[in-house]
């Protein structure tokens, strides 16, 4: 996986990043544009870049919402984009607790391994991560990722 042939990808966390996160967003009603997002992703769209969210959603797991709640949101979310002429190649998520020691919770690397099913093989060396000041804070750096997917 470490290798640098393959598709440039940008790994967009929503949470943070996409959406202002106001805790456990999965309803569209409760959803906001994060400052700049929209700005930003059009910026990124002419960019020699695939375009993957990867989102923690532990709401699932703790019995908050569903992972219909999930789906329905990210639907919505692509709809009002493409609309931009913005388009994910994909969206990914992890409905598991922090607890549930999976591994496609970030800063896990499930959820590359999943995108590359879409992408195809990912230049992770020509990569860039995009995630919140939160999982910063907790130290789950986009260093840290990219660093795992190097090395595996």
């Amino acid at each position: 996986m470490g290798g640098s042939k393959g598709r440039r990808v940008i790994f967009l966390d929503r949470d943070g990043v996409i959406n202002v996160d106001n805790g456990f967003v999965y309803k569209w009603e409760n959803w906001q544009w994060a400052a700049g997002a929209i700005e930003g992703l059009l910026k990124l769209k002419d960019m020699p870049f695939a375009l993957v969210v990867v989102t923690n959603q532990s709401g699932v797991g703790h019995g908050l919402y569903k992972e219909e709640d999930v789906i329905s949101l990210h639907k919505k979310m692509e709809e009002e984009l493409r609309e931009k002429g913005v388009k994910f190649e994909a969206i990914l998520y992890c409905p598991h607790r922090r607890d549930a020691g999976c591994g496609c919770r970030k800063p896990e690397t499930g959820m590359a391994k999943e995108a590359e099913k879409v992408v195809g093989p990912v230049d992770y060396r020509g990569s860039l991560v995009a995630v919140s000041y939160t999982h910063l804070r907790a130290h789950e750096t986009s260093l840290h990722l990219v660093c795992r997917l190097l090395l595996e």
